[in-house]
């Protein structure tokens, strides 16, 4: 969580990716 706040922070990670990212990980 802390590695995607900061990749939010420097906006290296859009909302969409982030979306994508978090369903992944319910997926699994």
């Amino acid at each position: 969580v802390l590695e995607l706040g900061e990749l939010i922070r420097t906006k290296q990670i859009t909302s969409q990716e982030l979306t994508d990212i978090f369903l992944q990980r319910l997926k699994r």
